[in-house]
């Protein structure tokens, strides 16, 4: 993997890897809850909304992605 994040909130972690594949994992039993292919080049950055309630991705691939983290932690709004 190339990035690695935790949201306390919401007791997640997430890991990028390099070709834009992103897993989403429940705390702390590291059950997976999702994983997504929204980029194709590697997430160069993550970023939470101060309240925690949105994570935002960008890549090399030049994309940015917002996932809504408030309601479920799998929705994408890109």
């Amino acid at each position: 993997f190339n990035r690695c994040y935790s949201i306390a909130r919401f007791r997640l972690l997430i890991l990028t890897f390099d070709d834009g594949l992103l897993h989403i994992y429940q705390l702390p039993s590291m059950q997976q809850l999702r994983h997504y292919q929204k980029h194709w080049k590697p997430i160069s950055s993550l970023v939470t909304s101060h309240e925690q309630k949105y994570l935002l991705t960008s890549s090399t691939d030049h994309r940015i992605n917002i996932w809504n983290l408030g309601e479920s932690p799998s929705r994408s709004l890109s």
